[in-house]
């Protein structure tokens, strides 16, 4: 719809005083695709404010995280009590962490990326997503072979996710 629209609808879904942090995420984020993007980050940096619940704070998170705010997602997410954070929590907040990192490794030297990398390996073992996209990774700068030890480590599994199956089989072609 037009901004206008969007917003008058936004103003009357806000009058209802949505309490649910999912709510309140995706009317934020009607807001942003209707052109108000400036509103929607006010609604939500308060409503985080007011709102110390966890699954709040998580909704906030994610938003931040949709905004390209990755740094204050990770900070939202470690301000969480461990003991508070679901799983679903938790693996954000290893992926954005893991994305953070892996957009650091950057540039033309080859020999720091090739340390980065082996460093991130080693925290990130374990972890077979963030394993495959350093498989991945150690291909685009021309080391088959240790995209072939990743893989090679790794314990594949009917369990997991279609989507990880195929990027392991396609990686295993690759390499």
């Amino acid at each position: 719809g037009q901004p206008k629209d969007v917003l008058a609808v936004a103003e009357q879904a806000l009058a209802l005083n949505p309490d649910s942090p999912w709510q309140r995420s995706e009317l934020s984020q009607a807001l942003v695709d209707g052109g108000h993007p400036e509103r929607a980050d006010k609604l939500m940096a308060q409503w985080a404010a007011d709102d110390p619940d966890p699954e709040m704070q998580y909704a906030y998170a994610l938003y931040l995280s949709s905004r390209d705010r990755v740094q204050a997602a990770i900070e939202i997410l470690q301000s969480i009590a461990p003991a508070e954070r679901s799983e679903a929590m938790e693996g954000n907040l290893r992926r954005l962490q893991f994305d953070q990192q892996l957009a650091a490794v950057e540039g033309s030297d080859t020999a720091a990326i090739v340390r980065k990398l082996s460093v991130m390996e080693r925290d990130y073992r374990g972890q077979p997503d963030a394993l495959l996209r350093l498989a991945r990774r150690w291909l685009a700068i021309d080391k088959p072979d240790r995209a072939r030890n990743i893989l090679r480590d790794m314990q594949a599994t009917a369990d997991w996710p279609f989507g990880r199956q195929l990027e392991y089989a396609d990686l295993l072609l690759e390499s």
